[in-house]
């Protein structure tokens, strides 16, 4: 009688065994699934990128233009609509979106008249601004607490693919352009700096432009009515001191 009690016990222990070890086989099998699945997932999903734009063509899938959000320009009648390139490409494993500013239509709501800024559409447009007649604080009011007078746009633009990785991106050579209120007289003012230092509105007349190129931190000062340079200059960075031999 004993013994069958423990051949019992043995047997009850035996199935606890086996149910555990499938629990924990089961349990280790969905875990590594779903491990499996994020990994995959995360390999080849799609990513989204911002001011990147893919110029070879047998990786682009995809690429159409489409209008963005306007702005209407203030004291005009001009609205600024960013022109979108929406971009589609594989990368390895994984397929990107990219999307950025590639030009920009100047529409006049009383007359609606438009031109576009740039002749064409290869550029990145990174960022614009608006300089005035009056700088006073960057405060809506000029000196005379009159409100201040828009003059022109600046635009920081990388015009091409400069480091020959097949995509126009931040971190390629730089331009300055600039254009009038109503987008006319699109005019380059710096072309293919490495970086941009300064790009501000310096007085109630000029602003500036500092930048580095070819080794060197270069600077240009530019009259806000007609965009001419009026100065330019370069500074000198100085070496580290060397310790002089005892």
């Amino acid at each position: 009688m004993a013994i069958s009690d423990e051949n019992r016990f043995f047997k009850f222990l035996w199935r606890v065994n086996a149910v555990l070890i499938a629990f924990f086989a089961v349990a280790g099998f969905l875990v590594a699934s779903f491990v499996f699945y994020k990994i995959v997932s995360e390999v080849t999903r799609e990513r989204s990128v911002r001011n990147v734009v893919n110029v070879s063509p047998q990786s682009i899938e995809q690429e159409k233009f489409e209008l963005g959000h306007p702005d209407m320009v203030e004291g005009t009648d001009y609205i600024k609509i960013p022109l979108m390139r929406m971009q589609n490409y594989g990368d390895n494993y994984f397929s990107k979106s990219a999307s950025s500013e590639a030009n920009f239509l100047f529409f006049n709501i009383k007359d609606r008249s438009s031109r576009w800024l740039a002749p064409g559409n290869n550029q990145l447009i990174q960022s614009d601004f608006l300089v005035y007649d009056s700088v006073k604080n960057d405060a809506p009011f000029g000196k005379d607490h009159t409100p201040r007078k828009p003059l022109r746009f600046i635009y920081k633009v990388v015009e091409g693919d400069t480091d020959g990785d097949g995509r126009i991106k931040l971190n390629d050579k730089i331009s300055v352009f600039t254009s009038g209120i109503d987008g006319s007289d699109y005019t380059r003012l710096v072309e293919a700096a490495d970086k941009l230092l300064i790009t501000r509105q310096t007085t109630d007349e000029q602003f500036m432009v500092m930048y580095n190129k070819d080794g060197q931190t270069q600077y240009q000062v530019f009259d806000l009515r007609d965009a001419k340079p009026v100065f330019e200059g370069k500074i000198d960075i100085l070496a580290p001191a060397v310790n002089a031999a005892p």
